[in-house]
């Protein structure tokens, strides 16, 4: 049934996205002014963000792919690891598969005579890390190492209009999970892990969960207008081929999430909007729990085993629109966010290389006449380094792990108005 379910969501637009951190690729209207669209809907995926964003959008449907190509690199110097081990200090390519596919797709219905109530359905990839090592590290296991994780979300969304100027919404959302590790044979024993045999080079495993989203929206003036939504915390089943890998016998939750948007519509065609996003990394063990814990590496698998190391993430958009004429629409925006990882844990996050922290994007809606447009976007995401700082214990024989990372995507989509 998961095989199935993930080749429907493929179908429908949910495979390969960005790292995890980069929070959600969602709308590809909304990533031209950097996702800051939770007071500012647009199209059919803004439940992505906020479900109350449906009841404005009218009837219609969107579909859109984005192209991403991800550089990054880890970087290990000052080890004292004997050479006859072998190499292990070294500038280390951790993107040997470097281009990632994105779809997405949303529908959205209104209804009543003032078009007070909607329906929407959503199918997207809400977070994704894959890095691919064309090398083994020795220090941590005898084959190639590398990490696959895909977080994909299909989600009905209902939508009122309480007034002319509020609306509430609500999602159901379905999580799927798919992970696959390689490379790290050092810690699939009794002494490192759990349950050995459950650690790594196992193929994919599947998880899956059920949560919610609620969001409202607010025009505190027609030029003006606020909203937020709050994802709780979802309970995730357990990856069961990797409960040796991932602290707490391999539950990996989806993290509690608040969004906060305001969005001003300060001439006739232009509109600026500025977002808040918050996301509860050190709620999720696996993310959270450290590489040492009192000065020990945990065995991993266990309720305090060895995690990424990560601390929770905000995230700050800024985005603004212009209708240069009654067809054309131009939009750029700007994301900065604190990276989740700590400079004492860059050695275990060679798996994530994640470390970009500022987004800079550009976008474009054509419309062909009332019923149907052509959307686009690019996105640069800047290169960000961190220097380890005491992120390879002694018992590893030491030394400093640096990780690096940039990307470049582009997004284009089609929206039809019926």
């Amino acid at each position: 049934m998961n095989r199935i379910l993930l080749t429907f969501g493929a179908v429908l637009g949910i495979l390969c996205q960005t790292s995890t951190a980069e929070a959600i690729l969602a709308s590809v209207k909304a990533t031209g002014m950097a996702a800051a669209c939770v007071a500012y809907p647009q199209d059919a995926l803004v439940g992505a963000y906020n479900p109350a964003g449906h009841a404005e959008i009218g009837n219609r449907v969107d579909a859109g792919l984005t192209w991403a190509h991800y550089r990054g690199r880890s970087i290990i110097r000052g080890n004292q690891t004997p050479p006859i081990f072998g190499q292990i200090n070294g500038s280390f390519n951790g993107y040997r598969t470097n281009d990632f596919f994105t779809p997405d797709f949303g529908i959205n219905k209104t209804f009543g005579s003032d078009c007070q109530f909607a329906v929407g359905f959503i199918v997207f990839n809400r977070a994704q890390s894959k890095t691919t090592y064309p090398v083994n590290f020795p220090l941590i296991g005898t084959s190639k190492m590398g990490l696959e994780y895909i977080h994909e979300q299909i989600s009905p969304v209902f939508a009122w209009k309480i007034h002319d100027c509020f609306n509430i919404g609500i999602s159901i959302n379905y999580n799927e999970q798919r992970l696959k590790v390689n490379g790290i044979e050092n810690f699939d024993n009794p002494l490192r892990s759990r349950y050995p045999g459950k650690v790594t080079n196992r193929g994919y495993s599947y998880s899956n969960g059920i949560g919610f989203t609620v969001g409202a929206q607010w025009y505190i003036l027609p030029q003006l207008s606020i909203g937020g939504s709050y994802q709780p915390k979802t309970h995730m089943r357990r990856f069961k081929k990797y409960e040796g890998f991932l602290a707490d016998r391999g539950h990996f939750d989806i993290p509690e999430r608040w969004f906060f948007g305001i969005a001003w519509r300060f001439v006739d065609c232009a509109t600026i909007a500025f977002d808040i996003e918050n996301d509860g990394w050190s709620h999720i063990r696996a993310l959270h729990n450290p590489l040492l814990t009192d000065d020990v590496i945990q065995p991993l698998g266990s309720k305090h085993g060895v995690g990424f190391g990560w601390r929770d993430q905000t995230f700050y958009r800024i985005g603004v629109d212009y209708a240069l004429t009654e067809n054309l629409i131009v939009r750029a925006g700007f994301r900065h966010a604190n990276t989740p990882i700590k400079s004492s844990q860059t050695v275990v996050n060679q798996l994530t290389l994640d470390t970009v922290r500022d987004v800079v994007t550009a976008g474009a809606t054509y419309a062909f006449n009332e019923c149907y447009e052509l959307s686009s976007f690019f996105a640069w995401g800047i290169r960000h380094r961190i220097n380890g700082h005491n992120s390879i214990p002694n018992n590893l024989n030491a030394g400093e792990a640096s990780i690096k990372q940039q990307f470049y995507a582009f997004g284009a989509s089609l929206g039809w108005n019926y």
